[in-house]
């Protein structure tokens, strides 16, 4: 799930990093777990436009997490953050404390979301 969210955050697109031979994709460890390039590439887009990752008990049945990136001042990706309950109790309300954690955290370290991109 944090290789997803740190997938999303890449400069570069995903399809052209697959077809180099430099893209490196987290194991698959449950049946779920697409590894298909172009599916991995919508998924990319789509959450590097939300800014966070849901994993569906991909690393363990029972089990889900929800996740983002941390930037520094160089807006490099230097860490991941992420919060993990069984699938029944997870709650998508999570989500903006998780952003807003990840975002103080990012700002501390000399990241200012406004000079970006």
């Amino acid at each position: 799930m944090l290789a997803r969210a740190t997938m999303s955050a890449l400069d570069r697109p995903l399809n052209c990093m697959i077809s180099c031979g430099e893209a490196v994709v987290s194991p698959r460890f449950q049946h779920i777990t697409s590894r298909r390039p172009a599916r991995l590439q919508h998924e990319a887009e789509r959450l590097r436009a939300q800014g966070y990752a849901f994993d569906d008990e991909e690393a363990e049945i029972g089990v889900g997490c929800i996740g983002t990136v941390i930037y520094d001042a160089t807006n490099s990706i230097v860490a991941g953050l992420s919060v993990s309950a069984p699938v029944e109790r997870r709650k998508t309300e999570w989500v903006d404390d998780l952003l807003q954690a990840a975002r103080q955290i990012s700002e501390e370290l000399g990241y200012r979301p406004d000079e970006s991109n």
